[in-house]
């Protein structure tokens, strides 16, 4: 049986888990290691299964631990050669992933004994921005935190996922009526922002319309604080499935400051 467990999802942290009895990954490390600890044992889960680390991108909500949490632990590092420059030189990994780094080649799945795993680019504001789409003992999900727009390699991994974690960010009349800035603004909606929960109800449309989809659960992530609400961007979706008659596919948003349910699955 696979588990998946939100720690923290949004602007405050982000760290989210799949593991199963044998082992487990973590998706960015945006929490504490006591609050990751914590939140593990309270679930009944154990840390030291553990056994790598993948890494969507430099922002400080997705790796402010990264660097004590690999040094203290020595647990692999994965993500792609060019977000590896990055965090090379980024304040919260600097001199800590000596020994933990691990490259994962853009043009073909990592393989990992019974985890594969395929990274790719998404448009988003940092240096280097990735998704993943990670085989975990022959359950699939994609996994993407922030993208600023959909794109063909977002659609693909997308429908091929069985379990996809995608960001739901902001409802745009909430955003646009909202006390931001005009360039921030400007920012979130430009192209390499964040979706919107419309963008991504798109999403959902497209890859649960087809007959041969394969996705079963869709957990939306990363919903905004300021400019969204976590009624918002589920109902945006649910009115695309329930269009659909799509009542086989299990829809859930993930809380952003507290750790979700753990899902089994």
């Amino acid at each position: 049986m696979v588990r998946f467990l939100s720690i923290k999802s949004g602007s405050s942290g982000n760290c989210y888990y799949i593991g199963n009895d044998r082992e487990a990954i973590l998706i960015d490390m945006g929490v504490g290691p006591r609050v990751l600890a914590k939140t593990l044992k309270e679930k009944g889960l154990s840390q030291d299964k553990i056994t790598k680390v993948l890494i969507t991108h430099e922002h400080i909500d997705h790796i402010k631990h990264l660097g004590a949490f690999a040094k203290r632990n020595f647990i692999p590092v994965y993500t792609s050669e060019e977000l590896h420059r990055v965090l090379d030189s980024h304040p919260c990994t600097r001199s800590c992933l000596s020994g933990c780094r691990r490259i994962i080649d853009m043009d073909s799945y990592a393989d990992c004994g019974n985890i594969k795993i395929k990274a790719f680019k998404v448009p988003h504001d940092a240096a280097c921005t990735l998704g993943y789409h990670i085989d975990f003992y022959g359950e699939r999900f994609t996994v993407i935190t922030d993208a600023g727009g959909l794109t063909s390699e977002i659609f693909k991994y997308a429908s091929i996922a069985k379990h996809l974690v995608i960001e739901s960010n902001y409802d745009l009349d909430m955003l646009m009526k909202g006390s931001y800035t005009p360039d921030l603004k400007r920012r979130i909606i430009g192209g390499h922002g964040h979706l919107s929960n419309e963008q991504t109800a798109y999403l959902i449309e497209k890859i649960c319309g087809r007959n041969d989809t394969a996705v079963r659960n869709i957990f939306l992530c990363h919903v905004s604080d300021n400019n969204n609400t976590p009624e918002m961007a589920y109902r945006a979706s649910e009115e695309v499935l329930e269009k659909l008659h799509r009542s086989d596919v299990r829809l859930n948003v993930l809380p952003r400051r507290y750790p979700s349910d753990l899902f089994e699955l």
